[in-house]
């Protein structure tokens, strides 16, 4: 049996989604362990790196690694730009394989390495069962908080007729501070009330997933902003939009964020935040719910970890060939 080695095993929301879900599924087919640093690989076949990169100290260590063992990286959304990614190019071109949840990430690995895959991020937050459509109801928008100015930015723009609540992490200093710093470069006001739990008179409410599914439970609809002049977010990987549109809630992003043209490519069309028409329609439920059965299939953790399976035992076996 393939021995996988899958880390750095860090508490963060990337590990406790990706790692630690890959982890247990992949449990089915191989010996799996974690390690917390690269300073401290078990032996194994095969080394799953999840979002941090290895920081290679010189040639002798990257050449004694590959003797060794195929190693497979998958950095979700580690990278803020271009070149972050190319000072990665030595860990980078030594990968046997890259694991990519963006496809808009692709076009700036690939002069580095050629064998790139695109994996779905698995869907941990779907609801239970896909809503029924309703009539009335609150829009919801949920994320870190620094992104609250888009949504203020997008609202002041398309005034919508419904309510909208937001789901978030207030109370996080380093998201408020970037709030702050964002809304000032983009010339719109956020004001914040803690003791209001309220966001330019917005609803606010501390993200918990209990919360996060009630919330998701009630709702008649739901919003995502996408700032697409930042690399981040114009290359993140679709999850909240595949969330909520296999949870049966109607959403509605930007036309150029990456989640619109994911959907757009497999025949699906998002609703835009200025066609509240369509957006808030039966039909458009109707439409949603349609294509909700096959996501929710496409990015079950079973089907996602069939897929890294095949990345992994294409990647041994190229290893253990040569």
């Amino acid at each position: 049996m393939i021995r996988l080695a899958i880390g750095p095993e860090k508490d963060t929301p990337s590990w406790n989604w990706v790692g630690f879900d890959a982890q247990r599924e992949l449990s089915k087919y191989y010996d799996v362990l974690t390690f917390t640093s690269y300073d401290r690989i078990p032996d194994c076949s095969c080394l799953l790196a999840i979002k941090h990169p290895w920081k290679l100290r010189n040639k002798n260590e990257l050449i004694a690694a590959k003797r060794q063992m195929a190693i497979v990286y998958c950095p979700i959304d580690y990278f803020g730009n271009s070149g972050h990614i190319k000072q990665e190019s030595a860990f980078l071109s030594s990968c046997d394989a890259i694991a990519l949840h963006s496809e808009r990430l692709m076009p700036y690995f690939t002069k580095i390495n050629k064998n790139l895959h695109f994996v779905e991020h698995n869907n941990k937050y779907m609801l239970e069962k896909p809503n029924e459509y309703k009539k009335d109801g609150y829009v919801l928008w949920i994320g870190g908080f620094q992104y609250v100015p888009f949504l203020i930015q997008a609202l002041n723009r398309h005034r919508l007729r419904h309510e909208v609540k937001i789901l978030s992490d207030p109370k996080n200093g380093r998201a408020l501070q970037a709030a702050r710093q964002i809304a000032s470069q983009i010339n719109v006001q956020v004001n914040y009330s803690q003791n209001l739990n309220s966001v330019n008179d917005l609803k606010c409410y501390d993200w918990n997933e209990r919360t996060q599914n009630e919330m998701m439970l009630e709702c008649k609809a739901a919003i995502d902003i996408k700032f697409t002049n930042d690399f981040n977010q114009s290359t993140k990987p679709p999850t909240k939009a595949q969330k909520f549109v296999s949870s049966g809630i109607p959403f509605s992003i930007n036309r150029d964020s990456y989640s619109f043209e994911y959907f757009q490519k497999r025949g699906f069309l998002l609703a835009e935040p200025s066609d509240q028409k369509r957006w808030f329609s039966e039909e458009y439920h109707s439409e949603t719910m349609k294509y909700a059965s096959m996501l929710r299939n496409e990015t079950s953790m079973d089907i996602v970890g069939k897929k890294f399976k095949e990345i992994i035992d294409l990647a041994v076996a190229n290893k253990r060939g040569k």
